[in-house]
């Protein structure tokens, strides 16, 4: 009896110990599950590699997927829907939605980001962005050998080499016929000048230069540092402790961040959190630092990315944000060549007061470019602020980007799009002009002249 009776406790013991035991698996599977698509690091769950564009934020996935429901058009459109609509997308949703293009959409559906920039996939086109093929052009344009007859013979995997798919407005025919036969160097080249200071003192009375005696800080507050700040532009606009230190007087920040500096410097702070220096920012991470960059930097120590970094606290000076904080990080070929360069000589003449004024080409001229805005020449225009373009990937690719806003405040087309395509003149940080010639100024003059 006492055998009987063990024998079924045993087996009812034993279904009862299964089935603890697959809850238990199972809670334990569904906590790593919620920890892999909601925790602080969530790169267990990467299907590949990121691309450059985003790999910085890698570790929070929800902010391009939906759980459950992969990306959406409109998730890519948050961060990126401005900058089409500044450049005149000219493959924009709306254009290839119209009906005649039902039969091309069929082929490849070019009104989805991802059909073209799917993440965590290998970039066959050899692009750090691009997960199609590079001849997928030919998908909607097969007869422009017939339309064309200056294209015949040129390869579909060659098209990006002259056109930009989303901005083509500095590689239109329209746009090279204005600038056909341009000097290598125009005359009298400078930058356009920098006048944020005009407009702050019409926005805030001009004020005195301000000292270190009437500072409203804390009693605990170092004043040590404001040797350094009473020398800084920001000293001499009458900007004090406070105005940087403490948001409409509320606890005294130790390390203001971007949000302080948004205050005065919106546009400023907008671009840098829209770029690869502030984008962890912009998604409540932790600043980005150099030892999660993927170019070479600096490895004898370990910079965290903010205003301030470029800037440096206090001092606010721009020609120190110009040059010196680039080269403080930034360790690649291109970087390291510049000093050997042209645009260096430039720089350092102006800094020296040999230059003429605004006519050094430091790193932030190229990579954070001022942008002057345009104005109609009657002679009563009334000044419009020049803004300094914080985020660096606004140019960066395709790099033609730059023509417009960079290359040709200084040289002629021609020797701007010949320098752009030769990989070896950008590593050495265009020591010397470019032996390429590219053949889209001649084809623009073939079918001016026919």
């Amino acid at each position: 009896m006492i055998d009987k009776t063990l024998v079924y406790l045993w087996q009812h013991w034993k279904s009862l110990l299964l089935t603890l035991l697959w809850i238990s698996l199972s809670l334990v599977a569904i906590m790593y599950s919620v920890d892999l698509l909601f925790g602080k690091d969530q790169r267990r769950a990467l299907s590949g590699k990121t691309s450059d564009g985003h790999y910085q934020f890698e570790v929070a996935c929800n902010a391009c997927h939906t759980p459950f429901n992969g990306v959406s058009q409109q998730t890519c459109l948050h961060c990126h829907g401005e900058k089409l609509k500044a450049a005149k997308d000219s493959h924009a949703s709306k254009k290839l939605s119209n009906p005649r293009n039902a039969e091309q959409l069929t082929k490849i559906d070019a009104r989805l980001c991802i059909t073209c920039h799917a993440e965590h996939q290998a970039h066959p086109s050899n692009t750090s962005t691009i997960t199609i093929a590079a001849d997928f052009c030919q998908h909607c344009h097969q007869t422009i050998a017939a339309e064309r007859p200056s294209h015949k013979g040129l390869t579909f995997n060659k098209c990006r080499s002259c056109h930009n798919y989303h901005d083509n407005t500095a590689l239109n025919e329209g746009f090279l016929a204005k600038h056909l036969d341009e000097p290598n160097l125009l005359d009298d080249p400078v930058l356009p000048a920098r006048n944020f200071l005009y407009f702050y003192h019409t926005k805030n009375k001009p004020p005195k230069p301000v000292v270190i005696a009437p500072q409203h800080t804390p009693d605990f507050i170092n004043m040590s540092n404001a040797q350094n700040w009473i020398g800084s532009s920001h000293a001499q606009a009458g900007v004090n402790c406070e105005n940087c230190h403490s948001k409409a007087g509320k606890e005294w920040a130790r390390k203001p961040n971007a949000r302080y500096c948004k205050g005065c410097h919106k546009s400023e702070v907008n671009g840098f959190l829209a770029g690869k220096h502030g984008i962890r920012l912009a998604q409540n991470l932790s600043a980005m630092s150099t030892d999660k960059a993927r170019q070479t930097m600096q490895i004898d120590s370990i910079k965290s990315l903010s205003c301030a970094s470029c800037h440096y606290d206090h001092r606010f000076n721009t020609a120190v944000a110009a040059v010196e904080a680039c080269l403080g990080c930034h360790q690649d070929d291109h970087s390291r060549a510049y000093k050997a360069s042209p645009h260096f000589r430039l720089w350092r003449d102006e800094q020296q007061g040999t230059g003429k004024k605004n006519s050094g080409v430091s790193c932030a001229s190229c990579h954070l470019p001022r942008e002057a805005p345009k104005t109609r020449n009657t002679g009563n225009e009334k000044p419009k602020r020049t803004q300094v373009q914080h985020n660096p990937s606004h140019n960066l690719h395709p790099n033609q980007k730059m023509l417009q806003d960079v290359c040709l405040r200084c040289h002629g087309l021609g020797f701007s799009l010949n320098a752009l395509a030769d990989k070896d003149i950008i590593r050495d940080n265009f020591a010397e002009s470019s032996k390429k010639q590219l053949s889209n100024l001649n084809m623009v003059k073939q079918r001016i002249n026919q």
